[in-house]
């Protein structure tokens, strides 16, 4: 199509010959739902062949009916230098479209009708399109409607079988699961899902059916959940009733693993897999289902690893099975595949790292995060030795959550040197097989001097798992108790306030258990209680305890009267901060009130910190002028665990000025400096 000669041609937006009718009918219908008003709307059209291009073009045009017979658009049909169909419209303001024309549809409140100018009007858009009766049903403008949809439906298969085209040839080197992954599968991924179902008889030897090979075999008597060894294939299952599970609708076993295939060069392909075992139907051997869902091309750019494109697995998609994804990441919680890790990896340019395994790292770490392994390997010099001497949760952590390790240094190879461990540690550690945390909650705990007790800290590691209780909350238990005497605490708590549903259900109490200790050990601190009393401390009904101090803490009374541990504060920290120069002074508060008056002189919330203070959670410091002792100026807080500035604020809260900022540096560098340095040699010598 010539749209330029055609665009030229001269349009008749004032014809005379156009049929008369009524626009727009409207039509008032009243049914159950209410009343409501509906509308026909009404056109016209005409339509001839122009030929003044040199090519056959059909032309529509598009009116109002008359009297008003308002020209509406041109619509030109043909085709293009390679033959295939084109259409465009020009509006009656001249700003030309390639949309199609609208469909005829009917709704409860409109519809529309199209009347052709003559007989001749629809034979001509039928002489036109005469070789499409097969798929463009209809006359006059609805056979148009009919052809151009067809058209671009033709014009979405050939776009998206081109994309299925691209996709195919990207992924030409993807092959089928090697039989090691396979085997890899049933012997590691799904090994548990073995099972030897049994009749349950009650005698001394049973009937039961293995899973694995699916013969018959005699077995001692077990109960469920035994792990059983089968006489016939000699893998290891778990035992199951044979009439409970015939019972039952059948169950399901899922896990997701991916598999790295090597491609040529230093590109590989992550592939994401869902493999699932069903048991359903009295099936002794499952039915093995694997699902490719992502693949993921990677690549290295010198050390680091990038991913290139991402594509999921989608049956609806008209492009095809596979399609590029939105997000291009490598999933880093997974099992994942250690056969091909070394090849690999190793082949990375610029690699040196020869005595390290990956395959044996991700054999003894899964689920681990390829991309995470590799980082690891790359930043953690002492990865292998702590592979090495069996401490598989922390090294499984230091993989997985590297960017966390940032106060251990990573550079060192040994042990001692990246993260303080000894030789006697290591006897400890090795029975204990710490996650991070945990590794982290131990160096605090030997740091007190305190007398490791080995199955004193496995009990709470185990129960901090359920109530995230973090290093210096841990250091807040000691100082009144130890943790034997916390973990019996919290056992004798569980079994009296924790059925065994509520464990297993999304409302555990024990996830809430430590929040609310936390408060009253608090509230027992502003009411100076003695701690020191295990009775007062660990209260035979916690829940009473608690909510009597809460109640006393939040009464108006309470809350208007003064703190006096504020006041006992004092004169350790004015040995500890205080500090003076020619302009400017540092000095803690002398008692509550001091915090009330310096948050309404200054017009900030210092006031509201006051608990906090007296309970040791933060400091607060005034700064004043030399000249100026008892007027309010800036108001600072110190962290007093990691000593560092939390914020420093003025009148209505605003920063301050570099004079102020000046004299802190040189109070932090007086004062401060010394009691980190102090705090650091004190740990080492108890490290």
């Amino acid at each position: 199509m010539q749209r330029k000669k055609l665009l030229a041609l001269e349009i008749n937006k004032k014809r005379a010959d156009v049929p008369a009718m009524q626009a727009v009918v409207e039509f008032q219908h009243k049914d159950k739902y209410g009343n409501y008003t509906t509308h026909e709307y009404n056109y016209v059209y005409d339509a001839f062949i122009d030929e003044s291009t040199g090519e056959k073009t059909l032309i529509v045009d598009m009116f109002k009916p008359a009297p008003g017979a308002e020209f509406l658009y041109r619509l030109f049909i043909g085709k293009n230098k390679q033959g295939d169909d084109k259409w465009f419209i020009v509006k009656s303001d001249g700003t030309v479209s390639e949309s199609s024309l609208p469909v005829d549809y009917y709704c409860r409140y409109c519809r529309r009708f199209y009347y052709q100018f003559s007989a001749d009007t629809d034979k001509v858009i039928d002489e036109y399109l005469s070789d499409t009766k097969s798929y463009a049903k209809g006359k006059g403008i609805k056979k148009i409607i009919a052809w151009q949809k067809a058209v671009r439906q033709k014009r979405l298969k050939d776009k998206y079988q081109k994309i299925k085209d691209s996709i195919s040839y990207e992924l030409a080197e993807i092959r089928p699961l090697p039989q090691s992954v396979h085997k890899w599968i049933d012997n590691t991924v799904m090994a548990y899902s073995r099972y030897m179902f049994y009749d349950a008889n009650g005698k001394k030897q049973t009937t039961a059916r293995c899973s694995v090979c699916g013969n018959e075999v005699t077995i001692n008597k077990v109960r469920s959940g035994d792990k059983v060894t089968c006489p016939v294939c000699h893998k290891k299952c778990t035992a199951k009733p044979y009439r409970k599970y015939l019972n039952s609708n059948g169950f399901c076993n899922r896990e997701t693993i991916m598999y790295l295939q090597p491609f040529k060069g230093t590109r590989f392909c992550a592939r994401e897999f869902m493999v699932v075992y069903i048991y359903t139907h009295g099936r002794i051997n499952p039915y093995i289902r694997i699902k490719e869902l992502v693949r993921t091309t990677c690549d290295f750019d010198v050390q680091e690893m990038r991913v290139q494109e991402q594509y999921t697995y989608d049956e609806d998609y008209k492009g095809g099975d596979w399609r590029k994804g939105f997000y291009k990441s490598v999933n880093s919680s997974l099992q994942l595949y250690p056969g091909t890790l070394n090849k690999i990896f190793k082949r990375v340019k610029g690699f040196n790292k020869w005595h390290i395994d990956y395959g044996k790292i991700a054999r003894l770490c899964n689920p681990v995060g390829c991309e995470n392994l590799y980082n690891a390997v790359n930043q953690v010099a002492s990865l292998n030795n702590i592979i090495d001497n069996g401490l598989i949760n922390l090294a499984r952590d230091v993989i997985t959550y590297t960017y966390r390790c940032t106060e251990f240094d990573l550079a060192k190879g040994s042990l001692r040197k990246s993260f303080g461990i000894t030789k006697d540690d290591l006897k400890i550690l090795k029975q204990l097989n710490p996650k991070l945390y945990e590794f982290k909650l131990y160096k605090a705990y030997k740091q007190t001097g305190r007398k490791i007790d080995i199955e004193e800290l496995k009990e709470f590691f185990a129960i901090r798992s359920m109530i995230d209780c973090d290093v210096n909350d841990m250091l807040r238990i000691l100082e009144y108790s130890s943790l034997r005497k916390f973990c019996k605490f919290f056992r004798k708590w569980e079994s009296e306030n924790c059925t065994s549903q509520d464990k297993d259900s999304w409302w555990d109490p024990r996830r809430h258990f430590f929040r609310d200790y936390k408060d009253y050990i608090e509230n027992a601190t502003l009411l100076e209680y003695d701690l020191s009393n295990l009775e007062v401390l660990y209260p035979k009904n916690f829940k009473q305890a608690h909510d009597l101090a809460s109640d006393i803490v939040n009464d108006k009374n309470f809350s208007e009267g003064e703190l006096p541990q504020i006041a006992r504060q004092y004169e350790k920290y004015s040995n500890l901060y205080s500090y003076e120069d020619k302009d400017f002074c540092i000095m803690p508060p002398i008692r509550h009130n001091d915090l009330k008056d310096e948050g309404k002189t200054l017009c900030h919330c210092v006031a509201t910190y006051a608990k906090r203070v007296a309970t040791g959670k933060t400091i607060i410091l005034f700064i004043r002028k030399t000249s100026e002792k008892e007027k309010p100026y800036f108001t600072l807080e110190l962290n007093p665990v990691t000593l560092r500035i939390e914020q420093c604020r003025g009148f209505e809260n605003c920063s301050y000025p570099n004079k102020v900022k000046k004299f802190m540096d040189k109070w932090y560098k007086t004062k401060i400096e010394p009691l980190i340095r102090s705090k650091e040699k004190c740990q080492t010598t108890a490290a």
